[in-house]
Parts: structure tokens; C-alpha cells; sequence
């Protein structure tokens, strides 16, 4: 008895597409990212995984006057929170499309990379610094921008081979 059709032993295995793997490479980078933002947004809002937090009537919104410390370590408010939550879910929506999870890495990691850059700038106790950012939440965002940074550019780099 001779097998015929897909099962046959003779018949050529599947077609292996690189397309389908540059596809998957960068939908699964940024939802990885982007899950990780929306992670740390998340749990600023988490009293226990973030110290003093308050949510009274009348507390700022952003600004240096937020107590409020993510791991007891980084510095971060409501706006702050509600920025890294909306680039995760920014980071998930554009995962259904090759080019717009390149796109979220190289656009999204020059934004966090700005708001490092400008972290490190700002005086910790000037009202400019409204996000608030102090030194250790900014170098956390320049990691984060530049990891995203490397990813973009390297999904766009083997895209072309």
C-alpha cells in the first residue's frame, strides 16, 4: 500500500516562511514590553507594592509633591502611572501588526527615553518635574527606553535580510 497526499513520506515537509517568524518576533517583543509597562503602571497604584499612597480629595495629580515610591524605590505619581499603563496597552494593540510593534518599540522607547533624559534634567523639587521622576525612576526608563530601542532596530534589521 502506497500513501498519497499530505501524509506521503515523499511529500515536502511544511514551508518554513521567515516572514512568519519576523511577524512573531516583534508582535511577541512588544507585547512583552508593553505588558511590562502597563505591569509597573499597575502596581503604582498597588498600596504594600508602593509606598505612601493616597488617594484623597484634592492630592495632586503629578508633580514632586507625590510621596508615592514604587518598591519603595522609584518615585511616581497618578500621571506617572497612568502613562506607562497606556503605553502597554499601546504596546498589546500594535502586536497585531509587523510593522506597528517595530514602530511601538523604536516611537515608545524614544518617549520613555525622552521622559529619563528629562528626569535626569530637572531639578527633583521644581515644579517642571511633573510627572515626578527622581534619579532612580529615570535611570529604570532609560534601561527600559533602550532595551526597546535595540529590540526596534533589531527586528528592523532582520527584517531586511
Amino acid at each position: 500500500m502506497t500513501m498519497t497526499g499530505p501524509r506521503s513520506t515523499t511529500a515536502e515537509p511544511y514551508a518554513h516562511d521567515e516572514r512568519d517568524d519576523a511577524r512573531y518576533r516583534s508582535a511577541m517583543t512588544s507585547m512583552g514590553v508593553g505588558a511590562v509597562l502597563a505591569l509597573l503602571g499597575i502596581l503604582g497604584f498597588i498600596p504594600g507594592v508602593t509606598r505612601h499612597v493616597a488617594f484623597k480629595a484634592g492630592e495632586r495629580f503629578s508633580g514632586p509633591e507625590s510621596h508615592a515610591m514604587l518598591f519603595g524605590v522609584f518615585q511616581t505619581s497618578v500621571l506617572s502611572n497612568l502613562i506607562l499603563i497606556a503605553l502597554g496597552v499601546l504596546g498589546a494593540v500594535s502586536a497585531f501588526f509587523e510593522l506597528t510593534s517595530r514602530l511601538f518599540l523604536v516611537v515608545g522607547g524614544l518617549i520613555v527615553g525622552f521622559f529619563a533624559i528629562y528626569g535626569l534634567a530637572v531639578d527633583r523639587a521644581s515644579s517642571a518635574n511633573f510627572l515626578p521622576l527622581n534619579a532612580d525612576a529615570s535611570w529604570l526608563r532609560l534601561g527600559i527606553a533602550v532595551v526597546m530601542l535595540l529590540a526596534g532596530v533589531v527586528l528592523s534589521l532582520r527584517r531586511r535580510h
